[in-house]
């Protein structure tokens, strides 16, 4: 009996260590923290949150969209916001009220604004392969206040409209008669932000017109064009979008998204969003051109090759001017940054110190895998400046050394094109290009006329390039410069697949179209004047050695180094401030996470669990939790054993049983 007494006592005390080994308890539990904004970075901020509950970290966000959420966060209603622009966008002339406390801005994860369509051809096959210029855009948006100004033009735009045609020549036959149906967003955006932005660089005599209304009549259009000007803070990007007739209103990226794939199939729709949400609801997207001729998707590689031209404004935020611009054939030139706008004083330790410890995992292990629903990591400059961001947050834990960034900067270089380039090489060799001329004056009203339709034969590095070449030969005779570059670099002629460009007859494609004229270069500008970010070298002029340019991928440039010794070395084997009044980040970046927590959408949520099995798909057999498992069984049935085993010794013996 005593045997079995204490087989059972141990078979008791295996059960609890097994239970502790199954049932994880949160390595910490501290004081939740609550964010509104941007709509664009939602699903990325969802799988975040879901990533830090495990480490017993809440956080709540509401996706208001990036106005709201500056405004929630002036009014102290939320302790973080989410923005992808910064106060009083555009360039400091908006008037919203900015917060009477310290704040500052620091990246939060990169993403292209996606143009989303839902349209069939006449055989009443959907339309998969559009091909949109950005003059083009500006027209296909803006069609409903022009159409009776333009020479010759219907009431009403439709898809088989010449412009359309031009840009798609291979399909010219397929485009239905069907209306053109634009759907925005409703109230303040970031995302309408960046995209008007852009818009307003493809063609910003015809958007500002847009903005002012046709002879300062904002509801209909007339017979004449406006005659009175109009001044950048009215009439230049914006963060919401004007009263105009014709266009469907809806709140959210993802009401956009919702409404352009369920539209009345009577008309033809188009809408932008972030990627991740067409790739969510499975949204055809439109091919957009870039100024090297090409028609390009917002993969997560060609959004980090055209976000190695944005600058660094002084408060952290980027201007985008060279990203619209940048000469790389493989750029997607509506690619943006989010931000994390968080406070620098006035904020409750206990928060800062969740609100730290998420944006550090947000811009650390969670970039591992954004690439996958449609957005692109940042770069190791970027994350060292989020790491000197998050030492002024009140009761922020340690935080890595500068000089570890590259750690989880690794994710941002591992992007490659399909040929095996890095992107982030890609961005460096091509941004200090001359870019080709874009028909950015607004003046052709077709779209782009004639090289819409040769360029538009030039998709995303394909093999057409002979007949561009012939339609193009006498436009290109004046970019001997990109020939003589390419013919010695054949790494580089073969990556953009143009052989040709060894021929006598000197034709460039993939890097020319000759439209028009260049946009602006991208020159930094102050925008908002809340907190500034760290920053190891100007913000503008010419960049000394050893400065950080601003430029997320400069070759040599550094980071914002974290305060205190970079020496030091926290127990988990990470870098810490060496600042010994701070505690130690539990569950510091490395710690997998699996549950939800906070505002979960379910188709959203749908998505983050198929990553989250993918990912146990890939994890290792766990052979010591087996192993346990069986140690277990053999303590608990060992009285069993042994006692049979000492009848059956007994029944051998002389006198036995």
């Amino acid at each position: 009996m005593a045997v079995r007494r204490r087989a059972a006592r141990l078979a008791l005390v295996a059960l609890v260590a097994f239970l502790a080994q199954v049932v994880t308890v949160p390595a910490y539990a501290g004081a939740a923290v609550n964010g509104s904004g941007s709509t664009f970075a939602f699903i990325a901020i969802q799988q975040w949150m879901s990533d830090v509950a495990k480490q017993g970290l809440s956080v709540n966000f509401q996706p208001k969209g990036s106005t709201q959420g500056r405004t929630d966060f002036t009014n102290k209603l939320v302790d973080f916001a989410s923005s992808d622009v910064s106060y009083n966008f555009p360039g400091g002339l908006g008037n919203e009220t900015k917060p009477s406390f310290g704040y500052t801005y620091m990246p939060l994860v990169a993403g292209g604004t996606a143009i989303m369509v839902n349209l069939k051809d006449n055989a009443g096959r959907p339309i998969s392969n559009l091909q949109l210029s950005g003059p083009l855009l500006v027209k296909l948006f803006t069609q409903n206040m022009f159409s009776c100004a333009d020479p010759g033009a219907n009431p009403e735009m439709y898809w088989d409209d010449p412009a359309v045609k031009a840009d798609n020549p291979s399909i010219a036959a397929q485009l239905p008669h069907v209306r053109v149906r634009p759907v925005v967003r409703a109230g303040g955006s970031g995302t309408t932000a960046v995209f008007t932005d852009y818009l307003n660089h493809m063609d910003p005599q015809r958007w500002k017109a847009y903005m002012q209304g046709i002879d300062g009549n904002p509801n209909g259009c007339a017979t004449t064009r406006p005659t009175n000007k109009c001044t950048p803070q009215a009439c230049g990007a914006t963060d919401e979008w004007p009263d105009r007739p014709d266009i469907d209103r809806v709140d959210g990226s993802d009401r956009v998204a919702i409404q352009v794939k369920q539209g009345n199939p009577s008309w033809g729709w188009i809408g932008y969003a972030e990627y991740a949400y067409a790739k969510q609801l499975d949204v055809p997207v439109a091919t957009i051109r870039n100024v090297a001729g090409n028609y390009t998707l917002p993969t997560a590689c060609n959004q980090a090759i055209a976000l190695t031209n944005a600058r660094r404004n002084e408060d952290g935020t980027y201007n985008l001017d060279g990203v619209h611009t940048h000469p790389s054939p493989s750029a997607y030139p509506i690619s943006s940054y989010n931000y994390v706008i968080v406070p620098t004083d006035g904020l409750d330790p206990a928060k800062g110190e969740t609100l730290a410890k998420f944006v550090l995992y947000s811009i650390t292990d969670g970039q591992k895998n954004v690439d996958k629903i449609g957005y692109s990591p940042l770069p190791t400059n970027l994350i060292q400046e989020g790491f000197a961001v998050l030492g002024q947050v009140p009761g922020h834990p340690a935080i890595p050394n500068a000089d570890q960034a590259a750690t989880w900067g690794k994710f941002y270089k591992s992007l490659k094109l399909p040929d095996g380039t890095s992107c982030e090489q890609e961005g460096q060799e091509t941004k200090n290009d001359p870019p080709p001329q874009e028909n950015n004056n607004g003046g052709n009203n077709n779209g782009g006329g004639g090289g819409d339709q040769n360029n538009g034969q030039n998709n995303n590095q394909n093999n057409q390039n002979d007949q561009n070449n012939q339609q193009n030969s006498q436009q290109n005779n004046n970019q001997n410069k990109d020939e003589n570059k390419n013919q010695n670099d054949q790494n580089k002629d073969q990556k953009n697949d143009n052989a040709n460009k060894q021929n006598t007859n000197k034709q460039n494609t993939n890097k020319t179209n000759q439209n028009g004229t260049k946009t602006p270069n991208g020159t930094p500008t102050k925008n908002g004047t809340g907190g500034k970010t760290p920053s190891p070298g100007a913000s503008t002029g010419a960049p000394q050695p050893g400065q950080n340019t601003g430029d997320p991928t400069a070759p040599g440039t550094t980071g914002p180094s974290a305060t205190g010794d970079p020496g030091a070395v926290a127990t988990n084997g990470l870098p810490t401030s060496g600042d010994p009044n701070v505690q130690q980040v539990p569950g510091a970046p490395g710690t997998p996470g699996a549950t939800g927590n906070g505002m979960i959408n379910p188709t959203l949520a749908a998505n983050a669990a198929r990553e989250v099995n993918t990912v146990a798909a890939q994890a290792g057999t766990p052979w010591g939790l087996f192993g346990l498992a069986l140690l277990l069984v053999g303590i608990v049935f060992a009285p069993v054993i042994i006692g049979g085993a000492r009848r059956l010794a007994r029944v051998g013996r002389p006198g036995g049983e």
